[in-house]
């Protein structure tokens, strides 16, 4: 039988990638406990034992009968908290509900005692591939449940683009809303969900490791889509810088070339090869050639880089950044 473990505030914590794509619904309370669970659990695990997390790791001060309060009413929301598994079973199959915890409980002056349900092991035991990991300092400081969702969606999707070197399609703003949200009647306005929602997790995770952007699509006048970007940025590794680059998004439908790169002509098609020839991707050129004029690429390019190329140790890298920063000026 396993002894008691408890969480751990120092390390990192996994979870399938289908219970990161699962919209549940909780608040900051129960976020905090579920990573707090996951914590508790170690790479080689082969199975689950029962998990303590202290008081002082899920509040910052002592608890007073409202905290409790609070802290009862996460653990109930917890332990109602199901994984619906019909959209990798066999498509006949309208329902297929099961468990995340088999049990919460609290116990005053001490914290939560909590157990994952067995069945839960292949979303959360010897993953393989298909999971994302995330730091646990950095979401327990974290304040909104919203920022939560985000941060685990949003590592997963990194992880997609360093695994398949492209970037992810875009997400929908109706599949956003219900998976931060869990409920696709509230904030039904974009304006209203970038406002409330949006804006305010990308604040909150700016002050994280993790750095993105985002465009906003458009279907005719209103916005339908987000394309989450992860941008440049250079690491040191064994004395030698790497790069991480993303590609670019392209833009929305509207803005797209209706013609193929081969049948540019004039300044537009020598600003196209003179970034294929320093070495960028052709979504990325395609994409600065939908915001830019040929003649502001190449100006740039001989500017920034053919007078500075002595200096460059990267010049796709150095390249796509001014142009991005030429870009942001307009």
């Amino acid at each position: 039988m396993l002894s008691v473990r408890q969480s751990r505030l120092n390390q990192k914590v996994a979870q399938h990638n289908y219970l990161i794509r699962t919209p549940f619904k909780m608040g900051i309370i129960e976020s905090r406990l579920f990573t707090l669970m996951l914590s508790s659990i170690n790479k080689d695990d082969k199975d689950f034992g029962e998990v303590f997390i202290p008081v002082s790791h899920i509040i910052s001060y002592n608890p007073s009968k409202a905290a409790y309060s609070m802290i009862n009413e996460a653990c109930e929301k917890l332990f109602d908290m199901k994984l619906n598994l019909k959209d990798i079973e066999n498509p006949d199959v309208m329902m297929d509900n099961l468990h995340v915890f088999r049990r919460m409980k609290l116990v005053k002056g001490k914290g939560v005692y909590g157990w994952f349900d067995a069945e839960i092991k292949p979303y959360l035991l010897e993953l393989q591939g298909n999971f994302t990991l995330g730091e646990i300092e950095e979401l327990l400081s974290l304040k909104s449940a919203h920022a939560h969702k985000m941060y685990w969606f949003l590592h997963s999707l990194k992880s997609l683009n360093e695994l398949n070197k492209k970037l992810t399609k875009p997400i929908a703003v109706d599949e956003l809303r219900e998976l931060l949200l869990n409920d696709t009647s509230k904030y039904k306005k974009y304006g209203e969900f970038k406002k409330f929602i949006l804006t305010p997790a990308y604040e909150e995770l700016s002050r994280t490791e993790l750095k993105f952007e985002f465009e906003e699509l458009k279907t005719g006048k209103a916005i339908t889509a987000i394309q989450f970007i992860f941008p440049y940025s250079e690491n040191k590794k064994n004395g030698k810088q790497i790069s991480d680059k993303q590609p670019l998004p392209l833009p929305s439908q509207s803005n797209l070339f209706s013609q193929p790169a081969a049948e540019l002509t004039g300044i537009e098609l020598n600003a196209w090869n003179q970034m294929i020839k320093y070495g960028l991707e052709s979504r990325q050129a395609e994409y600065f050639l939908s915001k830019l004029k040929g003649e502001e690429i190449t100006k740039t390019i001989h500017k920034e880089y053919i007078l500075k190329k002595d200096k460059v140790s990267n010049s796709a890298a150095h390249i796509y950044e001014e142009l991005k920063k030429l870009i942001g000026r307009k």
